[in-house]
């Protein structure tokens, strides 16, 4: 049995140094030039006779199809030798970082526009896939061989759901537990980190690749440039084993999660939503990693079993019917949907909670899914499963609730499976249907291309599928 592996990595910086620039992520706006923690592209590629796989990691919200279609076409033009059809990204989810063809989403109008003076999303855009393209390719160029990768599970917490239910059935997102109706926590948290570490012939342990079921979002109100924790684990990683050192934070299954445990309020974690809570938090992960690496429960792979396959599937879509439209079309004439984006801009408020934005953005949804339906009836989406060994991961392109992860992970036939949301597209939440009968925010139909009941079965079956067919 062969247990070596040929590896190569890069990393760069995506931060727009200098340049002012309006972060993604939020209703409202926010505009700033001022650096937390530097934004990078991570990439790891691994590559076995038969099969390779090159792996970015970006500090940003979300891989749209355009961004990994530039990339791959880029580095088809610079160095064609290099397999493109197995480059594959995934982002963070830090709401920290540029706009980036945002606007361009099926299903969500822009909310800003583009002012003078700013680094917008396409001159963003063209930057990010120059740097990447150049990591991409010094990546391939660094191959060695002679690397062996081991197995580790981190019991530690990390992601915890946001969303809660109220005594009448309501769902809400980020709720305050301590409100009289509040009834439950909706699903669960997240589960233990997957590790894979890769050491040389020597044993030294020189990259991580952590499935964590946390998205990057501690400072996601914060108007600054970072990385969130995520970030901050990577310099850790730099300080302790040197620049020479690669980290690939996967993010698993976490669209109902957060960082913020909202029912002990985080205590002894500082504030979670600034800089303090991130240092913490990123330092309870980075340390749980070390712990892990250094113990005597990590299982060296058979990095000779090696297999990268994908599958293009179609998933129903979320189509009002006659009645919302209805309702729609008389609701955006009142005034109850009337609001001034710039009482939002720059003030820090959270207005998916204020009654009127929200109310607006539904109506305009299902007004423009309904009169433009044949867009909205179907999406295609490209599944990708990895496996290594005993082990193995499957894509997807959404921020995905936990609980079609953790159905995933319990009916693959694999020792450890990671299902890794938010590569190689950004195609919004998928809630599940029980989340879309309770409602709130991530479960509106302006933030949801798919009918969660009928295509939440199909993308949990085909995944599964996917990665049984590697075995």
């Amino acid at each position: 049995m062969d247990n070596g592996i040929k590896a190569g990595w890069a990393t760069v910086s995506i931060t727009p140094h200098g340049r002012k620039v309006s972060l993604a992520g939020q209703y409202y706006e926010r505009i700033t030039d001022q650096v937390d923690c530097e934004l990078m592209a991570s990439v790891l590629t691994l590559h076995s006779q038969d099969e390779s796989l090159t792996w970015v990691t970006c500090d940003i919200v979300g891989i749209t199809d355009r961004l990994i279609e530039a990339v791959r076409e880029s580095v088809a033009l610079k160095a064609p030798k290099i397999n493109t059809t197995n480059i594959f990204m995934n982002a963070i989810h830090t709401h920290n970082a540029p706009f980036i063809k945002y606007s361009n989403i099926l299903g969500r109008s822009g909310y800003f526009k583009e002012k003078s003076g700013l680094m917008g999303d396409r001159e963003y855009h063209d930057f990010v896939v120059e740097r990447i393209t150049n990591a991409v390719i010094s990546a391939n160029e660094s191959i060695q061989p002679g690397f062996s990768l081991e197995l580790g599970t981190v019991n530690i917490r990390t992601g915890c759901c946001r969303r809660g239910i109220l005594k009448n059935g309501e769902g809400v997102m980020y709720i305050d537990t301590s409100r009289p109706d509040f009834l439950k926590m909706e699903g669960p948290d997240g589960g233990p980190i997957g590790a894979l570490y890769l050491k040389n012939d020597k044993g030294a342990l020189k990259g991580v690749i952590a499935c964590l079921p946390c998205t990057a979002q501690i400072l996601e109100h914060e108007f600054v440039i970072s990385s969130d924790y995520t970030g901050r684990v990577r310099q850790m990683f730099w300080d302790s084993y040197g620049d020479d050192f690669v980290f690939i934070p996967l993010i698993s299954a976490a669209g109902d999660l957060s960082p913020r445990n909202l029912v002990t309020k985080d205590y002894a974690l500082g504030d979670m939503y600034k800089a303090s809570g991130a240092d913490r938090f990123a330092e309870k992960v980075f340390n749980g990693l070390v712990s892990e690496a250094d113990s005597c429960n990590v299982e060296q792979l058979d990095t000779s079993v090696f297999y990268v396959v994908g599958k293009r599937i179609m998933l129903p879509g979320w189509v009002p019917n006659e009645d919302e439209y209805n309702w729609a079309k008389e609701v955006i004439e009142t005034d109850a949907v009337k609001f001034d984006i710039s009482d939002y801009v720059q003030k820090g408020i959270e207005p998916y909670h204020n009654q009127t934005l929200a109310l607006a953005k539904k109506a305009e949804s299902i007004i423009m899914k309904f009169e433009e339906k044949d867009k909205y009836m179907e999406l295609e989406i490209y599944i990708t499963a990895v496996r290594i060994g005993n082990i193995a991961w499957v894509t997807n392109p959404f921020e995905l609730f936990i609980e079609y992860g953790n159905r995933i992970t319990a009916g693959a036939n694999a020792k450890s499976v990671w299902p890794v949301q938010l590569v190689n597209g950004y195609e919004g939440y998928f809630p599940t249907a029980n989340a879309i009968e309770a409602g709130g925010y991530s479960a509106y139909i302006q933030s949801v291309r798919v009918e969660p009941a009928k295509a939440g079965e199909i993308l949990v079956s085909e995944s599964i599928s996917l990665i049984d067919s590697l075995f």
